[in-house]
């Protein structure tokens, strides 16, 4: 359901952004399975829409706050994470705040490490990207992002590890729900995440990691 959601949006836009058929063509192909995630599950779809609709309008702004231009994507993944559609994490304050905070720092790192990655092509293509809205995020000399860029990364990793231990203390206190998959939840938190951290910090973008 949130795949859907979320790959309805992007096709939309990226349609947007560079007028692509295919884009388009892309997202009437899954519009019928959109139609029915967006039944299922209302009020998660509201505010990927209204979020994605944010972006869109700081990056036609040129908005050149590193935070602020995060702040829709961050906001997004933490209302898919604590999905108040679902019950049980509406139910529990403890869970859902914690969800909501992994979310969050989730959707922030993505949005930067995308940056990051994207900021020569879109500089050659002269796209948005808000690291080139302003000169203290990016040495292009070095091909580095600033150190003041890379800080706020490891607080996004820092942040969503703590996190996710938090839901896992929660997780284990209540009786009948299995951990099998904390193996590879702790996989991608902390090996994952931090080598594609490491990676594009150290300027390595041929790849795509997100």
């Amino acid at each position: 359901c949130v795949n859907v959601l979320l790959a309805y949006h992007k096709l939309m836009d990226s349609y947007y952004d560079n007028k692509s058929v295919l884009s388009k063509s892309g997202a009437i192909a899954i519009k019928r399975s959109y139609k029915k995630a967006r039944r299922f599950s209302p009020i998660l779809c509201d505010f990927i829409e209204i979020y994605m609709k944010d972006q869109l309008t700081l990056e036609k702004n040129k908005c050149c706050s590193l935070d602020e231009a995060c702040e829709p994507t961050a906001k997004m993944l933490a209302e898919i994470f604590s999905w108040k559609d679902n019950v049980f994490f509406d139910s529990d304050p403890v869970m859902s705040d914690n969800l909501n905070t992994f979310g969050y720092n989730l959707g922030k790192w993505i949005y930067i490490v995308d940056a990051v990655s994207d900021v020569v092509e879109d500089k050659k293509k002269k796209q948005y990207n808000v690291l080139l809205e302003c000169s203290d995020y990016y040495d292009f000399t070095k091909q580095e992002p600033s150190e003041n860029v890379i800080f706020t990364m490891n607080m996004c990793l820092a942040n969503t590890a703590g996190a996710w231990e938090n839901i896992k203390r929660t997780v284990k206190d209540k009786k009948g729900i299995k951990t099998d998959l904390f193996a590879i939840i702790d996989n991608l938190v902390y090996l994952g995440m931090r080598n594609v951290s490491d990676k594009i910090i150290g300027g390595q973008r041929s790849e795509r990691p997100i």
